[in-house]
């Protein structure tokens, strides 16, 4: 069942409030429910736009089957996406739409071809949109846009009924609430 988590929403240098996954500060209970003796496919989000949270998981592995980093620089010091066409600097760069969500995705095709196996991964890091002043791109509420980073995981759950965490492992966080059940 493919599920989708969020991490650190809310812009950067904001207090606390930031260290929610899916908005909410840990409470004890249930953040996510598998089933034992499955495959699932997770993709975690990252809103953040400074920095890339550490995702770790107890118990389960997981696979890293896609990613996606907007806020990625080619090697000329370029940012490698914009969301202005009116910045464009070099040919490389490549447009994502602030209004069309279906086109924040990754230019590298991912390959799960021997894959790793994980147990913490670093989200990458949520990119604002703006237009070729530098003001942000607001969505049809007036709340700015971010584009998120994110990566996409399989892991199997085989073996283990209780409960456990993934959490922020960056230890503040995790201490603040960035921590949720499955």
């Amino acid at each position: 069942m493919p599920q989708v988590f969020n991490a650190g929403v809310g812009p950067p240098k904001q207090p606390a409030a930031i260290h929610k996954i899916d908005g909410k500060q840990f409470d004890g209970d249930v953040g996510a429910l598998v089933r034992l003796n499955t495959v699932e496919e997770w993709t975690v989000r990252n809103f953040a736009q400074d920095i890339s949270h550490p995702f770790h998981i107890h118990i389960n592995p997981f696979q890293v089957v896609e990613q996606f980093k907007p806020a990625s620089t080619l090697p000329d010091g370029n940012p490698m996406y914009i969301t202005d066409e009116g910045v464009r600097k070099s040919a490389a760069q490549i447009y994502l739409d602030p209004m069309k969500p279906e086109t924040w995705k990754s230019a590298t095709p991912a390959s799960s071809k021997d894959a790793i196996w994980w147990d913490v991964m670093p989200i990458p890091s949520g990119l604002a949109a703006t237009d070729a002043k530098g003001d942000p791109i607001n969505d049809a509420t007036g709340k700015p846009i971010v584009i998120p980073g994110y990566f996409k995981m399989r892991s199997r759950f085989v073996d283990y009924a209780g409960f456990y965490v993934i959490h922020c492992h960056i230890l503040a966080h995790e201490d603040r609430g960035m921590m949720t059940v499955v």
